[in-house]
């Protein structure tokens, strides 16, 4: 009997604490905070995410000469980002070299490690950006004919003046 009280003290202790694992919701009210949470966590994700920067170039002139085996010439473009965080703008792909940079506003250039030194624009921010540069490129020849080829970024205006030599 002497184990009796200590027995009921300790079930009586323990008592609250089974009680306290377990809530009766009623399934709507449930429905309506599982939702809840669910919003919530959405929203947090969200705002962690970085919107993909939405670019436009406007405006793309180019000059180009080519003399025997070797061909260069000047650009000219104009363009803004219109949404989202800044990220590098894809310009030019390889086989361009830049021989001289006129100027950049509203931004940085850069070149790319992985696309056999692509150029690329680094967008300060909203403000528009403009870029002038001389490049050289290297004439190569297939079965019928001499040729030059490098990537450029799709404009909404472009031009093209050639002089050849």
């Amino acid at each position: 009997m002497r184990y009796m009280p200590w027995f009921l003290a300790a079930a009586v202790a323990a008592a609250p604490c089974a009680h306290a694992e377990s809530i009766s919701v009623p399934w709507e009210e449930f429905k309506v905070l599982y939702r809840r949470s669910i919003e919530e966590e959405m929203k947090r994700e969200l705002s962690k995410k970085v919107h993909v920067a939405v670019h436009a170039v406007e405006d793309a002139s180019y000059q180009i000469s080519i003399h025997g085996d070797r061909a260069g010439g000047s650009i000219l473009l104009t363009g803004r980002v219109l949404s989202g965080e800044p990220v590098p703008i894809p310009l030019f792909g390889g086989g361009l070299v830049i021989e001289r940079i006129g100027h950049v506003k509203g931004g940085s250039l850069l070149t790319g490690d992985g696309d056999e030194g692509a150029v690329l624009l680094l967008p300060d921010g909203g403000e528009p950006f403009q870029l002038e540069l001389e490049f050289l490129v290297p004439v190569r020849e297939d079965r019928d004919s001499r040729f030059i080829s490098f990537g450029i970024p799709l404009s909404l205006k472009g031009s093209w003046v050639k002089a050849c030599g």
